[in-house]
């Protein structure tokens, strides 16, 4: 996991920003989301489908609001017996995509968006 460890464009992150505003935040109650910003080459994100611009929305059965609580929950299962732990994703604002991860570092740079303040 890692928090804005390269810089983005800025009219990018904001067009992403907007874009979830309109096509999420309506139907759902929570008005913060935990958006990729990127993803690092060679990491299990990428190797698992995870993009830029996808929200996480659930991490081993947890829903996540902020980047505070995706990061202490995977810490506390870094070390995890489990094979395989589910992070659920939503894209373009869409239906969810469960994907399935090893315990530990996933490899995207994330960032806490609180929807309400667009």
């Amino acid at each position: 996991l890692y928090m804005r460890a390269f810089p983005i464009k800025y009219k990018e992150y904001l067009n992403l920003l907007h874009k979830y505003k309109d096509t999420y935040s309506s139907s759902q109650k929570s008005k913060t989301i935990i958006l990729v910003t990127g993803v690092i080459e060679g990491s299990q994100a990428k190797s698992i489908g995870i993009y830029k611009g996808d929200i996480i929305k659930n991490y081993l059965g947890n829903k996540l609001k902020t980047t505070r609580e995706l990061i202490k929950i995977v810490s506390a299962n870094a070390n995890s017996k489990r094979k395989k732990i589910n992070i659920m994703i939503i894209r373009n604002g869409e239906t969810p995509i469960e994907l399935s991860i090893s315990p530990g570092r996933i490899g995207v740079q994330i960032e806490t968006v609180d929807l309400s303040h667009l």
